[in-house]
């Protein structure tokens, strides 16, 4: 598999292939990391989303003006932390999964806790990356927004479906196109120790000439663990909705979406070898890497 990875671009046949054996092979460490981290990820998420149903719904009975301002705060409030658990926290999971990943192809012993340990270190360069990117996103979106709203206050009726639709392909552009060429970067943090813009920029150099074929990896990637997502969610279905199976499902959701982190690690350290010439070798040959820090 690393002879694969490290002299041909692979296709997304072949990148399965290995995501899955690979997902096979380490599905106990698999489970560690979402017991250590995604587990707790769902539980924290569930009593902010507990908390963010309950002002709404508060706010549509409130009366009190001074009352309803505290409701309003308060979901917000709950908002931005829900935010902040989806942007910094899971991304260390991601982290997690593909150092495992990459140690077990590179023949490296995988110790759980210091596996855990080193991507609870990238949390604030998770932190700083992605607060970056946000930002990035945020100005590019405002550019292309205000214009284009502008334009369709103008001339779009909103009565007609299908320039609404447009209208809103139009200002999501920028944000897929982003998307795309910084999907690696969680990776970047975690296997390169690179953060920040320069992690911005790695992920980028990892897409030249690609941009499509990325974006279709992504979305078969997504569609496949949407799929496997709706499934469980049909059994969580005929059980009694309350927190706990939420809490579950939730789990399960992390646990297949860990086949995704694998696809896009075996991608990455692909485009590296193919790219950048960056290859990756066994352990007994680590002193013939061309990887820092391995």
């Amino acid at each position: 598999m690393l002879d694969a990875i490290n002299n041909k671009e692979l296709g997304i046949k072949e990148i399965l292939s290995i995501a899955l054996y690979l997902f096979k092979m380490n599905f106990k460490s698999i489970m560690i990391v979402v017991s250590a981290i995604f587990f707790p990820i769902s539980i924290l998420s569930e009593i902010l989303l507990d908390r963010i149903g309950n002002s709404l719904a508060m706010i549509d009975d409130v009366v009190d003006i001074s009352f309803l301002t505290q409701t309003i705060a308060s979901f917000f409030q709950n908002y931005v932390l829900l935010m902040m658990v989806m942007l910094f926290l899971v991304p260390v999971g991601e982290v997690a999964i593909a150092k495992i990943t990459k140690s077990y192809l590179c023949n490296e012993p995988i110790h759980m806790g210091h596996i855990i340990g080193e991507a609870m270190s990238c949390l604030w360069g998770v932190i700083i990356t992605e607060l970056i990117y946000i930002f990035f996103i945020f100005l590019v979106s405002l550019v292309v927004a205000l214009p284009s709203t502008f334009l369709a206050l103008q001339f779009v009726n909103v009565s007609n479906p299908v320039r609404v639709g447009l209208y809103f392909i139009i200002n999501g552009i920028p944000v897929a196109y982003f998307l795309v060429i910084w999907v690696f970067h969680v990776y970047i943090i975690g296997l390169r120790e690179t953060k920040g813009w320069k992690a911005l920029v790695y992920s980028k150099n990892l897409i030249k000439n690609r941009f499509w074929k990325t974006a279709g990896y992504i979305v078969l990637t997504n569609l496949i663990v949407v799929g496997w997502g709706l499934l469980a969610d049909r059994i969580f279905m005929l059980t009694q909705e309350n927190n706990a199976s939420s809490i579950l499902s939730s789990t399960l959701a992390y646990i297949l979406g860990s086949f995704t982190y694998i696809i896009i690690t075996v991608l990455f350290m692909n485009r590296e070898s193919i790219l950048l010439g960056e290859k990756y070798y066994p352990i007994e040959n680590e002193f013939d890497s061309t990887i820092v820090d391995d």
